[in-house]
């Protein structure tokens, strides 16, 4: 279940494609926690979500029914924040 804010806030980058490494890269050096998700159960323990680069529609195309449709549910429900993004730019803003 998603956790509540005031609780353990954790980003998780969508790990399927893109410079997922370099998003958990700078979230760590900015002391955030964040996890590597690919899958519904690793996103279940998620406050926020970073989609990195790539395409988007490939990303989304990538996403089992059962992650792409949990995310969604996330925004609309819980009306959790959710950050897509170029990998090469959120590192040169975030580190």
């Amino acid at each position: 279940m998603l956790q509540e804010a005031n609780k353990d806030f954790v980003v998780g980058v969508i790990a399927l494609q893109g410079g997922f490494a370099e998003h958990i890269s700078s979230l760590t050096h900015l002391n955030v926690k964040s996890c590597e998700v690919r899958n519904q159960s690793q996103a279940e323990k998620c406050s926020a979500f970073i989609i990195p680069g790539g395409e988007s529609t490939v990303i989304w195309k990538l996403m089992r029914p059962g992650l792409s449709g949990y995310i969604k549910k996330c925004v609309i429900d819980y009306k959790i924040a959710i950050w897509g993004r170029q990998a090469e730019i959120a590192g040169q803003y975030l580190t």
